[in-house]
């Protein structure tokens, strides 16, 4: 019998794959390795696109970094708080090794904490979406209909944004910008 946990994380895939499906040069990696600005992580989701002038599986543009958090509610009491914590430390110390790589004024990569639920009654008492908004981390409840469908449209434009298509379109203006100052 699957776990609920692995149930979750597995909710989350088909529901972000069913989201870009169709649309070129998007994928969903899994639990892959990236640098910090201090240590290395493992990132358990990371929505990737393609360069148009890349290899067929150069999947090296970095549209959205995922963590996800499956907490028990029966885990204990500072049991929500501990994953908070391990989570706010990692996807912080991976937003500021992007930062210090990233192209100026660049909306990618996009960071995201993905959890099971928000704290019950006797956990911590702390707004954890704002604490995480504060370092440029998106939480959301993925078991909250509207907060999914949200974040879900989101990746939609956001593949889109990057997709092979926009790419060729935003290419094509810069080449007509181009030749009409080569002129």
């Amino acid at each position: 019998m699957e776990s609920e946990r692995a149930n979750f994380y597995r909710k989350i895939d088909e529901e972000i794959e069913n989201t870009i499906r169709g649309i070129s040069a998007t994928t969903l990696l899994r639990e892959v390795r990236f640098d910090g600005a201090s240590s290395k992580w493992r990132l358990d989701r990371v929505l990737a696109a393609r360069h148009l002038l890349s290899d067929e599986d150069d999947y090296s543009m970095d549209l959205a970094i995922i963590e996800i958090k499956h907490i028990e509610p029966t885990s204990g009491k500072g049991r929500y708080h501990q994953h908070m914590s391990y989570a706010y430390v990692e996807l912080n110390d991976l937003r500021l090794g992007y930062k210090s790589e990233a192209e100026a004024g660049s909306d990618v990569p996009r960071f995201c904490l993905i959890v099971n639920r928000y704290p019950v009654t006797g956990e911590s008492k702390r707004d954890y979406g704002r604490i995480f908004q504060t370092i440029g981390v998106k939480m959301i409840n993925f078991n909250d209909d509207a907060e999914k469908a949200s974040f879900l449209e989101e990746i939609r434009r956001l593949c889109q944004q990057w997709g092979f298509d926009e790419q060729s379109r935003r290419l094509e203006e810069a080449l007509k910008t181009l030749d009409k100052t080569a002129k």
